[in-house]
């Protein structure tokens, strides 16, 4: 938010940081209302946290527990470009705060701090799940539920999204590679559902087919 100071940081490291909202806030505070903390939990910096990756080198930590989350915050949220991406495993949120391999992977970083390259702007599944994240309300969730989805849209390439709906009828969308592995996983709240399946028809119709 202060860019005057950016110039003054020589490298930042974010550590189990929700940056495209935790899952657990949108579901606990689903209208952004201000319940507790969850609102500004919630709240999608994605988009500030790129700006700064673009001229700070910027490493991001996050813990995997059980194959998704470090059981409280998920790794699809502690993601974005430009930034170096770590996911250790069989650790959760409170043990990353003085965990001896995060120790290890910050000294490693500030050994050679350096801007990482963004993917290229053709890159497919870049692309993809940019277009997922512009929809409005997108939270970035946990894959356990993938085997449950349907398949939405197919490309030529064997890439697909699929949707899935959970008892309270929360709208979760996938992409899947062709090998049928979970690539990304989101969900948006009622009041999105339906700008959700407008950028999906969006999509079927610039480069995939409907099932």
């Amino acid at each position: 938010r202060h860019q005057d100071w950016w110039s003054q940081v020589e490298s930042l490291v974010l550590i189990g940081s929700p940056i495209g909202g935790a899952d657990l806030a949108r579901i606990i505070d689903p209208l952004g209302i201000g319940i507790g903390i969850a609102k500004d939990l919630g709240i999608n910096r994605r988009q500030l946290a790129e700006s700064i990756g673009a001229v700070i080198p910027t490493l991001v930590i996050a813990g995997d527990s059980d194959h998704g989350s470090d059981g409280t915050i998920t790794i699809q949220t502690t993601k974005f470009s430009p930034s170096q991406f770590v996911c250790l495993p069989n650790l959760r949120h409170a043990a990353l705060k003085n965990h001896p391999l995060v120790a290890a992977e910050i000294q490693k970083f500030w050994a050679n701090p350096v801007i990482t390259q963004s993917p290229p702007p053709g890159d497919f599944i870049t692309s993809l799940i940019q277009q997922l994240h512009s929809v409005p309300g997108m939270t970035d969730g946990h894959g356990r539920n993938f085997h449950r989805a349907k398949t939405y849209i197919t490309f030529k390439n064997g890439i697909s999204i699929r949707t899935w709906q959970n008892p309270l009828l929360i709208h979760h969308v996938f992409v899947a590679s062709p090998e049928g592995d979970c690539l990304y996983s989101g969900f948006v709240g009622w009041i999105h559902t339906q700008a959700l399946y407008q950028t999906l028809g969006t999509i079927a119709k610039g480069t995939g087919s409907r099932e």
